[in-house]
């Protein structure tokens, strides 16, 4: 058997086995593709504020929680979120899934975050994990790294037609083609502009989904991989003697004079420590947060993680999840993931249409040949 039979049948039977998930997770890629913006439209009416008169005092972010808790009285407070641009809303977090958009200026409570957010944080649910949590986690985990060696299988199928078709035949889409000619020609060309783009995103999606895989970005810079993530999302144990809000906002602020952004997260799970992610800095990254841990109970500095003081392994590895959404190509890179998600959906369909001709045929000709023996 020749080395390219190798790569075709096993590219041909990994894609059946996967290809039912890594459909899903195309299809859900591509709707996550512009996830933050078409949550920020469908909130444009709770997260904006008509910015008031040059010199207008905001409210200090206790008082803020004093109102957003006249109208969310059972959860524990999680968590509150400022912004430096006067038209942004105060965002007041309770429990895990409760968020309150709040005037700065007034306390008015102008509403919760829409339906469209819960449904996307359901698509990403299901992107990530099937929505089954742990064992869908494992399944997409498994999935990505099949469809990365598909991808890689894929250019080396890809690459072994070109010594016997033109680079049209390959390349070119006709979507004027029926039956099999169709298939064919649509799972080259489409895989002749995606398959690229499809190895890195689902290089990224491996380092996502297995904590090894990150650790190989510190290892290959010289750098120490952090220790593995302890503890749970759950904020219902909350420690007796926590500092006031303001008082944590007062250190975050202290620290970075320049801020643009805080987001302070009370402790968790009885945590000793509460978090500030703040973003001062006008980076290239789409998120570039420091991290400020405080002692609960005094909100003393605990420790400071500037952004810009990061290993050069976290700050690779910081990246990575903007590679995959696109993100780190702005709106122009958020729309090019989408297009090739998408037109990894037609690769699984074109490809399972091609297997099913090819064992149709297969079964055809063992019938006939059995006809002919018995004749």
């Amino acid at each position: 058997m020749t080395l390219r039979k190798i790569f075709f049948w096993a590219h041909l039977c990994v894609g059946i086995c996967s290809g039912i998930v890594i459909f899903s997770m195309c299809a859900t890629g591509a709707m996550l593709a512009f996830e933050k913006q078409i949550v920020n439209f469908s909130e444009r009416s709770v997260h904006k504020v008509v910015p008031p008169p040059p010199g207008a005092l905001r409210m200090d972010p206790e008082a803020l929680v004093a109102k957003a808790r006249e109208v969310e009285a059972t959860e524990p407070l999680s968590g509150v979120t400022l912004r430096a641009d006067p038209a942004e809303a105060a965002v007041v977090s309770f429990g895990v899934e409760t968020f309150l958009f709040v005037n700065p200026y007034t306390g008015q409570v102008l509403g919760r975050t829409s339906r469209v957010r819960a449904f996307m944080r359901l698509v990403m649910d299901f992107h990530r994990s099937l929505a089954a949590r742990k064992k869908g986690r494992t399944v997409i985990g498994v999935c990505n790294a099949a469809f990365f060696g598909l991808a890689l299988s894929g250019l080396y199928l890809l690459w072994t037609n070109w010594r016997r078709y033109s680079f049209k035949q390959i390349a070119a889409f006709s979507p004027g083609l029926k039956g099999k000619a169709r298939d064919w020609n649509w799972h080259n060309s489409v895989g002749f502009w995606c398959v690229p783009f499809l190895v890195i995103i689902t290089m990224t999606g491996l380092v996502l989904s297995y904590s090894w895989a990150g650790n190989l970005i510190y290892i290959f810079t010289g750098c120490q991989p952090p220790p593995p993530f302890q503890g749970g999302s759950s904020v219902s144990a909350v420690v007796q003697k926590v500092a006031g809000v303001n008082s944590f906002f007062a250190a975050a602020q202290s620290q970075a004079p320049n801020w643009r952004m805080i987001a302070v997260r009370l402790p968790q799970n009885g945590s000793p420590n509460a978090f500030a992610a703040i973003e001062e800095s006008n980076s290239s990254h789409p998120y570039p947060r420091s991290t400020l841990t405080l002692n609960a109970e005094t909100s003393e500095a605990v420790k400071w993680e500037p952004f810009d003081g990061y290993s050069r392994g976290h700050k690779i590895h910081l990246w990575i999840r903007p590679i995959h959404t696109g993100e780190a190509g702005g709106w122009l890179g958020q729309a090019f993931a989408g297009l090739v998600s998408l037109g990894g959906m037609l690769l699984v369909w074109t490809g399972f249409a091609l297997a099913w001709r090819r064992f149709r045929a297969g079964a055809s000709r063992v019938r006939s040949m059995n006809g002919n023996e018995t004749a």
